[in-house]
């Protein structure tokens, strides 16, 4: 298992915010959705955004 940090942009009308979350799993499609999962529990205010990640690094 490698550990990635995925960086995502949020969006609705004018506001944006840009948290990133690491998570540890098997490939890059699968942190990508682990991590989206992650950081909208963590940001449930902004779950309603469009969410997208912007940036993925393998740790």
């Amino acid at each position: 298992m490698s550990k990635f940090t995925v960086s995502f942009i949020a969006r609705k009308g004018n506001n944006v915010i840009r948290p990133s979350v690491t998570v540890e799993c098997e490939n890059e499609r699968e942190a990508i959705w682990l991590a989206e999962t992650k950081a909208k529990n963590m940001y449930p205010l902004y779950r309603n955004y469009d969410w997208g990640p912007e940036k993925i690094v393998k740790k």
